[in-house]
């Protein structure tokens, strides 16, 4: 009873969520940094976290990719995925999800960081 109880409780807060918040490196990718022989960045990404995300959008969450590193390779996969709000080159992680909270009209409740 105890385990069914507490499904109960994690799907109320879950069902409150109206943003998810994904950091890249390490999130949407494996660990591994890999560069080319010119220089070029190389990121590994899951289909199943794509499939992930659609899921969100089609239940009506919001998805925001947020990372420190800057790379066309993450815009291109944000545009494959339609994920609009891509902020990129972002250290003060915690006021840019602020600001996307105030914009979208939202409280800290409404949010799921994944960093």
């Amino acid at each position: 009873m105890e385990g069914r109880h507490m499904l109960c409780i994690e799907r109320e807060l879950a069902s409150g969520i109206r943003l998810l918040v994904l950091d890249v490196d390490g999130v949407l990718t494996t660990s591994h940094l890999v560069l080319g022989r010119d220089g070029e960045e190389l990121k590994f990404f899951s289909v199943k976290d794509g499939i992930a995300i659609k899921f969100a959008q089609h239940a009506g969450i919001e998805v925001a990719f947020l990372s420190a590193r800057s790379s066309t390779i993450v815009e291109r996969r944000a545009e494959m995925l339609g994920v609009t709000r891509v902020h990129q080159g972002v250290h003060a992680k915690l006021e840019r999800i602020g600001e996307m909270i105030a914009e979208l009209g939202l409280g800290l409740e409404n949010v799921a960081y994944v960093g």
